[in-house]
């Protein structure tokens, strides 16, 4: 052969044992990463709807005493951007914001106003609108966003 010239044939070592404790904890290891990531432990994004039996009827989860803490809003406007914030009786600009604000606000206590805002909307507007909203007489903000896509406009 073409090896015998160089003596390869007697530096060769003999063959590792196949399975060495590496390999088991390497195994039990891989067992152990695919038992805990497809487990219980990892929830599942959605909500589970029983379709048949006596809870056959699609029901939201439900805790002792959530609605103990809810609060009602009293006014709610929707930003889409400085020159388009919708309210109840149209569209306003960001400069017609403070005075619609004052109106809504006047002889009443403890207003909250819940802001929709588009994702889009820049943190200085916001700054801007809490600002507004404290100067008018609102005792809480509540903010919601909303996403920067198309909404769906069949859902109630």
């Amino acid at each position: 052969m073409i090896t015998r010239p160089l003596g390869l044939a007697a530096r060769l070592r003999p063959l590792p044992p196949a399975h060495d404790a590496l390999f088991y904890v390497n195994v039990l290891l891989t067992v152990f990463f695919f038992s805990l990531f497809s487990s219980r432990f990892v929830l599942a994004p959605g909500l589970t709807v029983p379709l048949t039996g006596a809870r056959a009827a699609v029901q939201l989860p439900w805790l002792a005493g959530a609605v103990a803490g809810a609060q009602t809003t009293d006014v709610v406007i929707t930003v889409r951007s400085a020159q388009s914030i919708m309210v109840d009786t149209g569209v306003l600009r960001m400069e017609d914001l403070p005075g619609w604000l004052r109106k809504q606000a006047k002889g009443r206590k403890n207003l909250r106003l819940l802001v929709e805002a588009d994702l889009s909307l820049p943190s200085g507007d916001q700054v801007r609108i809490a600002e507004m909203a404290t100067e008018a007489g609102f005792a809480e903000l509540q903010w919601a966003t909303q996403s920067v896509g198309p909404r769906n406009e069949t859902a109630p």
